[in-house]
């Protein structure tokens, strides 16, 4: 059964999304890390999900705040990346958003994917039931009613993610996705986060489950399941 603690709203809501304004592709897992990480989650845990590159990580976080959104279980999905990619394009014309939008491109493609609608991800934005943000912006909020995923979560500093973590509201559960062999932070020479998530979760067991995706959980292509099983020795 879910750990949530709901709130009685207040007033009326608005910009929220009715269950029939989207479907969702029915989803099940093809590996054991991708069922773990899934029953999980559909326990009432917030997941770190940590490991190999293509084993569907991300994908899978996709989906669960998908499927709650539309079971309405929660309000909204935010996702949230490290800024360390636009550090190095302060030169670039535009706003920020406008510099990130490249960052975007994945889960535009799952959501997309998911919802079997080429516009899915520029309805729920447009609604937003879906933000798209970077750790700069979440100090002064809270996060109520919402599904959290943190991608690439390794490029975060212990700073940021505690900074993060710390805006968790009622009914909000946090989905941490990340490799430690595509951190960025190593060329920026500052301290990932990894270690200290990791031992954050593993002393609050009633809070975080922990699952490691491995090089056999890779769903990619065999090319990439391959290539990462070999390099893994070098």
């Amino acid at each position: 059964m879910r750990r949530t603690t709901k709130q009685p709203t207040k007033g009326k809501r608005t910009g929220m999304v009715k269950r029939e304004e989207f479907s969702l592709a029915e989803i099940k897992p093809k590996t054991e890390a991708q069922r773990m990480m899934m029953a999980g989650y559909l326990q009432g845990q917030n997941v770190v999900a940590y490991g190999s590159a293509g084993s569907g990580k991300s994908f899978i976080a996709c989906y669960l705040a998908l499927k709650d959104l539309h079971d309405k279980e929660k309000q909204k999905i935010i996702i949230v990346r490290s800024a360390v990619p636009t550090r190095d394009q302060g030169f670039l014309p535009g706003t920020l958003e406008e510099k990130s939008a490249i960052y975007q491109i994945p889960y535009v493609n799952i959501i997309n994917e998911l919802c079997q609608n080429g516009a899915a991800w520029e309805i729920l934005t447009k609604k937003g039931a879906i933000q798209f943000m970077t750790t700069s912006y979440v100090r002064g909020v809270t996060l109520d009613d919402a599904v959290i995923i943190v991608d690439e979560f390794q490029n975060l500093t212990p700073h940021e993610i505690y900074s993060l973590l710390t805006r968790v509201g009622e009914n909000t559960q946090v989905i941490l996705c990340g490799d430690t062999k595509q951190s960025d932070l190593n060329k920026k020479k500052e301290e990932s986060c990894f270690e200290w998530m990791m031992k954050v979760a593993e002393r609050m067991p009633d809070w975080f489950d922990l699952v490691r995706f491995m090089p056999c959980d890779i769903v990619r292509s065999e090319f990439v399941k391959k290539l990462i099983m070999v390099t893994e020795d070098l």
